[in-house]
């Protein structure tokens, strides 16, 4: 379902790991996966690592020591110990960025507690196809506002012709615990 939202480009894997409890992991998770300006980075290929400490920071998680915090890029170590790690080349972080399908893999160092979502990049054309489909309404309706018509809230055959709903954040596609922690190490 992730992969077919609107106007994705990119299909990406967010992993926390090392932290306290699940609830720890996927409120970092979630926080990464719903920010506008990693979705965007993402998008961009952009390899703004700022972006995604910011993320985490912004998950407000309760004594996070930032010097523990780690990030890598698919097997690319961005930042270690809550700065830009040493041998990171930025080219490696676009080459990353650039490909259809990204994991970001985050450890907290401060647990054994694991979680992983799904998201994608926010691309031109998701912000066309959520601004236009008011638009191609009340077109519709000006259009056949002289007839004697019962308009409903949707238009059935835009509906159909659209890419079905955004689906940010699945963390188990087929339900409980155990379908996810492949993505976490053991």
């Amino acid at each position: 379902m992730v992969r077919d939202g609107e106007g994705a480009t990119k299909f990406i894997t967010i992993t926390v790991e090392d932290a306290k409890n699940e609830a720890e992991a996927l409120k970092v998770a979630y926080a990464v996966a719903h920010s506008p300006l990693v979705k965007t980075a993402f998008f961009a290929s952009d390899p703004n690592l700022g972006r995604i400490l910011a993320a985490v920071g912004n998950s407000k998680i309760p004594d996070l020591d930032a010097t523990k915090v780690s990030l890598w890029l698919d097997d690319v170590l961005v930042a270690k110990n809550g700065g830009r790690a040493p041998e990171y080349m930025e080219e490696q972080g676009v080459a990353v960025m650039s490909q259809d399908e990204i994991t970001v893999r985050i450890s907290l160092g401060r647990g054994d507690a694991c979680e992983t979502v799904w998201t994608t990049d926010l691309s031109h054309d998701y912000v066309s196809i959520n601004a236009d489909y008011r638009s191609e309404k009340k077109r519709w309706q000006t259009q056949n506002s002289n007839k004697n018509w019962n308009v409903f809230s949707i238009d059935w055959k835009s509906f159909f012709q659209r890419p079905r709903m955004k689906w940010i954040g699945v963390r188990r596609l087929f339900g409980g615990a155990a379908n996810n922690t492949w993505a976490c190490p053991t």
